[in-house]
C-alpha cells in the first residue's frame, strides 16, 4: 500500500480541490448559463460539462505526471497509465 501513497495522494488532492471550485463555482455559474443559454435544459447541461472537466483535467494532469522511481512496482505504471 505504501507505494501508492506517491500516486494516491495527488489523486485525492486533485479531487478535494476540484471539489470545492465545483462547490464554490455552481451558483454564480448556473445563474450566468441560465442567462446565456436561455432555457434550463441547455443550462443544465453546460453546468454538468463544466464541472466533469473541472474534475477531468487536473486528474489527467496528476495521472501524467511520473512520481514514481523505476524501481517501483510496474504495476503502478499500469495504474498510471489506465487513469490516462
Amino acid at each position: 500500500m505504501t507505494a501508492f501513497l506517491p500516486f494516491i495522494i495527488p489523486v485525492l488532492y486533485s479531487l478535494l480541490i476540484s471539489a470545492a471550485i465545483s462547490a464554490v463555482m455552481a451558483k454564480p455559474l448556473r445563474r450566468l448559463l441560465g442567462d446565456v443559454c436561455g432555457t434550463d435544459e441547455r443550462a443544465n447541461f453546460w453546468m454538468l460539462y463544466v464541472i466533469v472537466l473541472i474534475f477531468a483535467v487536473p486528474l489527467t494532469a496528476v495521472s501524467g505526471i511520473s512520481i514514481f522511481n523505476p524501481n517501483e512496482l510496474a504495476m503502478l505504471n499500469v495504474v498510471q497509465r489506465t487513469f490516462l
